[in-house]
């Protein structure tokens, strides 16, 4: 059986409205920006396009509370091991500051921006060669 490689998709991470009413019309109780969901359900696509059977891709959805408290925990981890503890010291903050984000495998490749697809790309084809040459 062949070992997949694991790709997190981070969607970018919206501040809750201290606003308590929320209406269907207002955006005020999205976690996620419409703009970066779709990017990411895209990238999502493209991957398993390109790499079928090698991937596994997973989008964090805000809304679902498991997922929230796995992507803070991620990211604030992330953030801690590149010397920004006073950001990773509060999880929501981290999640907003370090959000759209992309993690190959343990191996961060985009914080804080909309990843390029050409490096990911570049580095799941690398993982691929060198998982090959292992076995």
């Amino acid at each position: 059986m062949k070992k997949k490689l694991l790709v997190e998709l981070f969607p970018k991470y919206l501040v809750q409205s201290e606003i308590t009413e929320c209406t269907p019309e207002s955006v005020c109780c999205d976690t996620v920006s419409d703009e970066s969901g779709a990017e990411m359900q895209e990238l999502k696509q493209r991957l398993l396009k390109q790499f079928k059977d090698q991937v596994i891709v997973q989008i964090y959805n805000y809304q679902v509370h498991l997922d929230l408290v796995l992507a803070q925990k991620k990211l604030t981890s992330i953030l801690e091991e590149r010397g920004f503890k006073a950001i990773a010291s509060n999880a929501e903050k981290a999640i907003q500051y370090a959000t759209p984000a992309v993690i190959v495998n343990g191996k961060l490749l985009s914080l804080s921006t909309f990843p390029r697809l050409k490096e990911i790309y570049q580095y799941i084809n690398d993982e691929i060669m060198i998982t090959r040459g292992a076995s």
